[in-house]
């Protein structure tokens, strides 16, 4: 390709309703220097379309069907690493633990459906250089949960800490900073459906649905610390 040769930019929306997809398809064709746009319309064929055109952005509806946005973002890391494409998320009305388990995938931003189209085009440009996104509205929903958050108690840790294992104990500390079971498995030197099996064990132990409710129970009981979507080891 010459140097001088335009190269527009690789976008896939992936959205169940047809609406969505042919609004923001209209907008984003008007990126400055150009866009290639495709379509998807349901969890598999964004993932197909993804591993197979690899579009530099991938838009993709929190609400996508089977499987949500947030599975397909954790897919899409799994599998294809450092080659995932930047993913913004969009959604409305997120629940907390939809918010949370967003925040976890280390998307490039969440974006708010009623926001104005130009938002998009910032967000675009935010997670391009680096950076994370997010629509005020869901800034305002994560400071407040973290404020509900209950102050770190030593007597919780412990609690947790003599129901697991010591290497539950370290899947789950692994999870409340974000990593995904591939991730884990390479930290840990496991395979990775060993450590599924570990993540089991730890949510049944602890009475919670899944990771996002393991990662806060850590961050309420002072054992991790809470950052936007990365909450880190708090020191032994």
């Amino acid at each position: 390709m010459n140097n001088g040769e335009k190269q527009d930019l690789k976008i896939l929306i992936a959205a169940p309703e047809g609406f969505t997809r042919a609004g923001l398809k209209h907008y984003l064709q008007a990126w400055p220097g150009g866009a290639q746009v495709w379509e998807a319309v349901d969890s598999e064929e964004a993932i197909t379309l993804t591993a197979s055109l690899r579009p530099e952005v991938l838009i993709c509806d929190v609400d996508l069907t089977p499987d949500g946005g947030v599975e397909v973002v954790t897919h899409l890391r799994d599998t294809l690493h450092d080659e995932a494409p930047i993913v913004l998320l969009l959604g409305r009305h997120l629940t907390n633990d939809q918010l949370m388990a967003a925040l976890a995938t280390r998307a490039g931003g969440i974006v708010d459906k009623s926001a104005p189209p130009e938002v998009l085009f910032t967000a675009m440009s935010e997670a391009r250089q680096g950076h994370v996104f997010v629509s005020s509205p869901f800034i305002t929903q994560l400071f407040k949960n973290f404020i509900l958050l209950p102050a770190a108690s030593g007597d919780a840790a412990a609690k947790i800490a003599a129901a697991l294992t010591k290497r539950e104990f370290a899947v789950l500390c692994l999870i409340a900073q974000g990593l995904s079971n591939v991730e884990i498995a390479g930290r840990l030197n496991l395979a990775e459906a060993t450590v599924k099996s570990y993540s089991s064990h730890v949510f049944e132990k602890l009475g919670v649905r899944g990771r996002v409710q393991a990662a806060l129970m850590a961050v309420s009981a002072g054992i991790a610390s809470a950052s936007l979507g990365h909450p880190v080891l708090a020191s032994p």
